[in-house]
């Protein structure tokens, strides 16, 4: 499958469990009620099983078809016998996919969002609690390589790589705040919530996911995950200071350039933000 393909097989799944979170919400269930989920966005990470679940899903649809068909011919068998037939073939030879690889083990918090603000005020207060609480254990650029990294019944991972981006930030949210343990029910990370409220927690995260951007960019030259765009206020042409916010151009495709008093050419097929004179 090409690049835009799998995103849009992504999209179309992801956004069907939010819907079933927010059905579940208006219900009264404001917790994910299932032990695991839908585990999209390991098709990002295995093209073959992202092709294999396209072709379930127009195999599922052929059956359908071909049900409703045979309740329409019910009453011609001969036909029927043909509708079963192409059915079976159907069944047989779709290339199904292998789905205990789409489920994942979550927790209740899965579909939370963070109500703390993406900003640079949150994601300084999130540093300096990621010092306080963090920092000796996954050190202080998020390697795990802090001064107590070898003290652990696990080695700290990097929070550097795809670690951030394969669970969603109310999973994050969860482990930060009830620990974890190994199979054994060994502690391999404390639990945070005698340390840090609920709020502060979503600010480690949010510095966390900055830093980590901003070291792939330093290493590797890219930001290879995607970070969601900071609420900061800007000023827009012909307006005063502070006109307009970040966070007002959320949906809209965005493009941050870094180009102090260089004079930036625009681009009618996004929004053009100058960081250096903080206009747009």
């Amino acid at each position: 499958m090409t690049d835009d393909g799998v995103k849009t097989l992504l999209w179309v799944l992801h956004q069907a469990q939010l819907g079933l979170a927010a059905f579940l919400e208006v219900l009264g269930v404001s917790s994910w009620p299932f032990s695991h989920r839908l585990a999209a966005e390991q098709l990002l990470f295995d093209r073959g099983q992202a092709a294999r679940v396209v072709l379930a899903a127009l195999a599922i649809v052929a059956l359908l078809l071909i049900l409703a068909v045979a309740l329409w011919w019910r009453k011609r068998p001969r036909r029927l016998l043909v509708l079963g037939a192409l059915a079976i073939l159907i069944a047989l030879f779709t290339p199904w996919p292998i789905w205990r690889l789409l489920l994942t083990p979550t927790v209740p918090t899965a579909f939370h969002a963070s109500a703390v603000p993406f900003n640079a005020s949150a994601v300084m207060q999130g540093r300096q609690l990621y010092q306080a609480h963090c920092l000796r254990c996954h050190g202080a650029l998020g390697d795990g390589d802090g001064v107590d990294a070898d003290k652990q019944a696990i080695w700290p991972p990097t929070l550097n790589r795809s670690i951030l981006w394969r669970r969603f930030e109310g999973e994050l949210f969860w482990s930060v705040r009830h620990g974890m343990t190994d199979r054994h029910g060994a502690v391999t990370m404390p639990a945070a919530d005698a340390l840090m409220t609920d709020e502060q927690i979503w600010m480690v995260l949010g510095f966390v996911r900055a830093q980590a951007a901003g070291q792939s960019l330093k290493r590797e030259g890219v930001w290879e995950f995607p970070v969601a765009l900071p609420d900061e206020a800007v000023r827009c042409a012909g307006r005063g200071p502070g006109s307009q916010r970040l966070d007002a151009l959320r949906g809209q495709t965005v493009r941050l350039v870094f180009a102090g008093d260089t004079m930036v050419r625009e681009d009618p097929r996004m929004v053009t933000v100058s960081v250096g004179e903080l206009s747009f």
